[in-house]
């Protein structure tokens, strides 16, 4: 590899590739706002052309409402998800209910210890409550190191979470759930996936919280999803090539980034800069960062630049792509009406504000309030049909926003409905696979 070490972080020309366009170039004096679109590619193969060994939590709901054929098709899959380990990864299986009970230590996945946990999962009978947040977090400590420090860091270490019912023991406050599973992520490197069965579950709780964690929000129609969606996400982190991605956005003090796309951004407070974490992906991957950008104080003539850099986990260290650069430059109300958008960036732009106006409608359905919900819809195709042209993608998001709002307006939204709309919306704008069965 050709990398170089710059401020202690390994500098490389290889890895994952990033990009940034412009939706225009020109902005107006006084306040003015512009969208850029960061574009991410991971590399085709990982350094030494094998996948890295994974760490892996498996966090398994057994209150009461497991109880039958969830339960047993839930043990099922977990077991044929560490069938699928060999002796270079370490697993842990964790149940819960309103107690939380470590089956298997985290170890390396040899004949006997998958024997070991073939054992313990048939032990395994429904109880009763439900402490989802004590049992996700002793099985992120379970595959965590001992010396309290990073995560090791040649391997990918991710907890799976499977629950079909409201959190009701410890911590349910999904803003401080989710901000935990930040935090195990950056200080740990352990993702979170979270997997929902059926209608009684909280999306409200296990999406933040997957998005927070860097991992993937899974809806489970029923238990006949939960053996294709184990094995499908599995099988991606047998194919991640770049692990615990993350951008950093450095820019002039004029200018003021929102993240528009459904990640979360954490603002640093000593320079006008932001971190975006991205996770982790697979070979060849793209991914597709939109943000709008809020210029002040310009004036004509003058310039304002931001600019942007890939830095993800390899080795024993960090590794960043060089920066990318764009700047922006202060023009009258003729040069800035003159100036074409750039199409292929406002398909992205268009993608990304129905995903995050879809998020919001959907909190807003929460917390019954679908005149919010309305008006949140109504503006956001009032914007996209501005652009939207011939783009068949802005034109069919266009169509499932006016689905959307029509539900919201006649009241006939189900539970459901929400779940599904809600796996489909973080799916959709982090470009994320659909592993479920196939339904007829």
């Amino acid at each position: 590899m050709n990398a170089r070490s710059r401020n202690g972080l390994n500098v490389s020309d290889h890895g994952v590739q990033l990009s940034i366009a412009a939706e225009r170039h020109l902005v107006r004096p006084g306040k003015s706002a512009r969208h850029i679109d960061v574009a991410l590619t991971a590399p085709a193969s990982s350094s030494g052309g094998e996948r890295s060994p994974l760490s892996l939590a498996l966090v398994v709901d057994r209150s009461g409402s497991m109880q039958g054929s969830k339960l047993a098709t839930a043990k099922a899959a977990a077991l044929a998800v560490l069938e699928r380990l060999d002796d270079k990864d370490h697993a842990a299986v964790v149940v819960f209910d309103s107690e939380v009970e470590t089956i298997l230590a985290d170890g390396p996945m040899t004949k006997q210890r998958k024997a070991q946990a073939k054992k313990r999962l048939a032990e395994v009978e429904a109880s009763t409550r439900t402490a989802l947040h004590e049992g996700w977090l002793t099985g992120c400590r379970a595959i965590a190191p001992d010396s309290g420090g990073l995560a090791s860091q040649d391997r990918l270490s991710r907890c799976f979470v499977l629950t079909d019912g409201l959190a009701n023991v410890g911590l349910v406050e999904p803003e401080e759930v989710a901000a935990q599973a930040a935090q195990v992520r950056a200080k740990t490197g352990i993702g979170t996936s979270t997997f929902g069965i059926g209608e009684d579950y909280d999306e409200g709780l296990l999406a933040p919280m997957a998005v927070a964690g860097s991992g993937q929000f899974h809806h489970l129609r029923d238990e006949s999803d939960i053996a294709a969606t184990f094995s499908g996400e599995l099988g991606e982190l047998f194919s991640v090539t770049a692990r615990g991605v993350r951008v950093e956005l450095e820019y002039d003090p004029s200018v003021r980034p929102e993240l528009v796309s459904l990640y979360r951004a954490v603002p640093l407070e000593t320079i006008p800069a932001m971190t975006v974490e991205v996770g982790d992906l697979i070979a060849g991957e793209p991914r597709h960062l939109v943000f709008r950008l809020s210029f002040q104080g310009l004036v004509p003539g003058a310039p304002a630049k931001i600019r942007a850099r890939a830095v993800w986990k390899e080795g024993g260290g960090s590794t960043a792509g060089d920066w990318s650069e764009i700047s922006f430059t202060c023009a009258d109300h003729g040069a800035c009406d003159a100036e074409p958008r750039i199409m292929p960036v406002m398909h992205w732009v268009g993608l990304h504000h129905a995903e995050k106006a879809k998020k919001q409608a959907l909190d807003l359905y929460r917390q019954d309030d679908a005149p919010a919900a309305i008006e949140v819809l109504r503006a956001v195709m009032h914007r996209i049909r501005e652009y939207a042209a011939s783009d068949p993608d802005l034109l069919r998001v266009l169509d499932e926003l006016g689905d959307l709002r029509k539900q919201h307006e006649e009241g006939t939204m189900t539970r459901a409905q929400a779940k599904e709309e809600t796996f489909r919306n973080l799916s959709s704008s982090r470009m994320q696979r659909d592993h479920r069965s196939s339904r007829s």
